[in-house]
This record gives C-alpha cells, structure tokens and sequence, in this order.
C-alpha cells in the first residue's frame, strides 16, 4: 500500500512537472548563452586588465575556466533545471532541499554577490595602480624636510579616499594652487650685510655677527615676482625696517626680482616720492632685464637716473662709501 502510494505521488509529481515544463517558454538561443557567458566574464571590471595583459593570455585563461569551472557548472545547473523545471532556480532548488530559510539565504547570499563581485574587482582595478604610485620614503623624506607639504600630501590622499578618485584628484589639485598662492604672496624681506672681507651679501643673522653694515645705508631685499597680491605686504614689511634704521639711502637688492607688475612699479614710484620727502635717496641694485626696462620707461627711471640704479649691491656700497668719504 506505501508503495502504491509513493508510486502515485511521484506520478503526480511528475504530471504537476509536465504541466508546469509545457507553460515556461524558450527565450534565449544558443547564440545568446554563448555571448552572455563572456560578458559575464569580460565586462567593465576586466576590460583594463584584458587590455593590459593582451588577448593572448586573456583568452587562455578564459578556456581554463571553461573546462574548470563554467562546464561542470554548467552541467549542475542543466540538471537540476531538467529535473526540477520550475521558475526559480537558485531559491527553489535549495527550498526544496533544506527549507524555505536555506533556499532565502541562498537567494540573498546569490544577489549580494553581484555587487561585492563587481564593486571588489573594481576597487582592485583602482587599488592597485594606486599603490604603486604611493612611495612610502617620498612621504619620509617629506615629512622630515616640509611638513607644510606633507600635511597636503595627507590631506590629498585622503580625498581620494573618501572622496574617490577624480574628486580627490581635484582636491591636491586645489591644495597645489592653493599653496602656490600662499607661497606667492608671502615673498620674505631681508636686511643684508656683508660677510667680512669679501663681496658677499647676506641676510642679517645672530649666526654671523660679524658681518659688516654700513651707518647711514640700509640694504634691502626681496625675492621672486612683485605684484598686485604682495606688493602691499612687502611694502608693510620694509617700512618698518626704515623707521627702524633712519638710512640717508635705502637700496633695494633687485636680483632675485625676475619682473615687476605695473602695480609694483606704482608703489616703487610713491616709496620714492616718500623718501625723498623724509630726505632718503632710494637706490635700485641689480635689477634684471625686465624690471629694467619696464623702470627705463617709466618716470622712476628718470627720477633715478644711472647714479642710483647699480649693476649690483658691491657696486652700489662703493658709490655709497666714495660719497660719504668726500668731504662736504
């Protein structure tokens, strides 16, 4: 009697099965397997790496995973969808297995795989490329000699991080500009002396006391491009420094000045004028080529004329000297 009755349900079962097999329709082709097979395969997440390791090895190991992996699953699947042609493969097979609770995880764990899949591989793509561009002594040796630039490089990598790729890009390329003008506008000022028997200038130091400067002559200088943005603050830098050494000639070391903006030739021009209502002659030292013309043409050229514009400061403290020698 058992046996009569499991033969009848798996008659049923069977009959259900036929029913159920004659309503699924047949919608893709062999021609569309084949092709959706690659593309599960070679798709946006291996096209830089295809295109990297070249056809050749590509196409090698794709055959590997066709015997390996994609026959025998292949295979799996074919017969279960033949034994079990019902809709819903990957949830239905293992509910009829273990259960409804295996055959939902099943299903979960199937879709959430999709994302880790391509997002993973994608990460990877991007990673990888990324640590060979990050040189860990670079980041030492920056840190030990400019900790300015190593907190930007800090901060660059972390909007790459957070931000991703092109945006972080952005952001080191906003801090770069950024820092140029920063360092743009913050051009440094120099009281100079002169180190002792020699035609050397430098800075006034507590390491060289030694150096020597000269009563009634103040020597001055400033680096890089003058402009609309620092010349105000350069200008608010040297004042003091004359108030504090009342010179009877202030000279401006021009040799680190590579061009002068109209804006800095203006403000040359009215600290002229300001000295010489204060009874200070201004004197111009190795100017190059662009600040001297651009001051030839001007009126402060004129005002100026050859005696106070020197070829350099050794020059300029030697006319200096030779006047004051001379007896008045």
């Amino acid at each position: 009697m058992a046996s009569e009755g499991s033969t009848a349900a798996r008659e049923a079962a069977a009959g259900a099965m036929g029913q159920e097999r004659k309503k699924m329709r047949k919608v893709l082709t062999r021609f569309d397997i084949v092709f959706f097979t690659i593309a599960a395969f070679i798709s946006l997440d291996t096209i830089a790496v295809t295109a990297a390791y070249g056809g050749g090895e590509t196409f090698f190991w794709l055959i590997v995973t066709l015997l390996v992996w994609l026959v025998p699953y292949g295979m799996i699947i074919a017969e279960l969808g033949s034994t079990f042609p019902v809709e819903g493969g990957p949830y239905v097979w293992p509910r009829m297995a273990f259960g409804r609770i295996a055959g939902s995880l099943t299903s979960v764990f199937y879709w959430m795989s999709n994302p880790v899949w391509m997002g993973g591989t994608l990460a990877a793509v991007v990673v990888v490329p990324c640590v060979g561009m990050i040189k860990l002594p670079e980041f030492r040796a920056i840190w030990q000699t400019r900790l300015m630039e190593f907190s930007w490089a800090v901060a660059s990598i972390a909007g790459v991080v957070i931000l991703g790729t092109l945006r972080g890009i952005l952001v080191a390329v906003l801090l770069s500009l950024l820092a140029l003008m920063f360092h743009g506008n913050r051009r440094p000022v120099f009281v100079l002396g002169r180190k002792p028997g020699t035609d050397v200038f430098r800075p006034q130091s507590k390491e060289h006391p030694e150096d020597e400067f000269f009563p009634g002559l103040l020597l001055l200088k400033t680096e890089g491009m003058i402009h609309f943005a620092n010349v105000q603050r350069i200008g608010d830098l040297m004042w003091p420094l004359v108030y504090e050494h009342k010179p009877r000639v202030v000279v401006l070391d021009c040799s680190a000045i590579p061009d002068l903006e109209y804006t800095a030739l203006r403000m040359l021009i009215e600290s002229e004028k300001k000295l010489q209502q204060s009874g200070i002659n201004l004197w111009l030292a190795g100017l190059n080529p662009e600040p001297l013309q651009l001051i030839q043409k001007s009126a402060l050229g004129k005002t100026l004329g050859r005696p106070r514009m020197h070829f350099n400061l050794e020059q300029a403290v030697t006319s200096y000297l030779n006047q004051s020698d001379k007896p008045k």
